[in-house]
């Protein structure tokens, strides 16, 4: 700002940047329910990342459709089944035909497909 002879101090310039954008954390999580939506497939990735002087982590899933992330507390695959089911849903599991199926296939033991099964 100073390279444009704008006076003004870091304190009085946040809340430019950072008020009122919760419109745009509503685009940010329909992109991951649109890019879901059309994918047969995800990756993830979780690195390191500081903010507000905390560790933390900054979560990726995505494809070469869409990209989406989110600073998190954790890194888990419980986070990242927390960040499918955004903010406000508990985590999930689908244990559909097309996951029992894949169970069988990896050679699941016959007692636990039995239990889940159940």
């Amino acid at each position: 700002m100073q390279d444009l002879g704008v006076d003004i101090s870091s304190g009085r310039l946040s809340p430019f940047i950072t008020d009122g954008l919760d419109v745009f954390h509503d685009e940010k999580d329909q992109i991951l329910q649109a890019g879901l939506s059309v994918s047969s497939y995800v990756h993830t990735d979780d690195t390191g990342a500081r903010h507000d002087g905390k560790n933390g982590y900054c979560t990726h899933i995505g494809n070469e459709l869409f990209a989406w992330f989110s600073r998190t507390e954790s890194k888990s695959r419980i986070n990242f089944l927390s960040c499918l089911g955004q903010q406000g849903s508990d985590y999930f599991y689908v244990l559909n035909a097309d996951a029992f199926t894949y169970m069988k296939q990896q050679k699941l033991p016959q007692v636990l497909l039995s239990r889940l099964e159940g």
